[in-house]
């Protein structure tokens, strides 16, 4: 007999209720915040690898002004070395 109060005790106390209802939503508050990780992560991921290939994009380009300051240089100094009489390049 005591079984049959204790289930029914059991299912009609409202703290134990209460206790069922606040723990399933804290279950679904914390999947969702699962989801909203993983998307995050997924877009931290996806802004590294743009910007690992825009500072590589970057190198490129400051490697070829670099080699065409170069070349400007070297031209403006067989240019003012020709007007010495010197013959270069």
């Amino acid at each position: 007999m005591s079984d049959k109060t204790e289930t029914k005790t059991a299912s009609s106390n409202p703290f134990a209720k209460a206790v069922d209802t606040q723990l399933g939503q804290l279950n679904a508050f914390y999947d969702e915040v699962a989801k909203l990780q993983a998307t995050g992560l997924e877009q931290t991921k996806t802004a590294l690898d743009e910007t690992a290939r825009l500072t590589k994009e970057t190198l490129g380009y400051w490697a070829n002004l670099g080699a065409e300051s170069r070349r400007m240089t070297l031209d403006a100094y067989k240019k003012t070395f020709g007007f010495f009489g010197t013959a270069v390049g």
